[in-house]
């Protein structure tokens, strides 16, 4: 009987340390700066233009192969 308890005691005390665990996090890291995120948008921004011009001349690549084709 003695053991069985010891060793339920031992179990509640492992899980708390783990929920401890988990709640102890540092969410820091998920809040951005007005900065910050003025700087993310501009480089999302930068990319999107960047990708958006490839794909314009992959277009323009494949018609001019077309046209010259014909």
């Amino acid at each position: 009987m003695v053991k069985k308890l010891l060793a339920l005691f031992l179990v509640v005390l492992i899980s708390i340390e783990n929920f401890a665990a988990v709640v102890g996090d540092n969410d820091g890291a998920a809040f951005v700066t007005k900065a910050e995120f003025e700087a993310l948008k501009d480089n999302f921004s930068s990319q999107i233009d960047n990708y958006e011009t490839s794909i314009d001349r992959k277009v323009d690549g494949a018609i001019a192969s077309y046209l010259a084709g014909i």
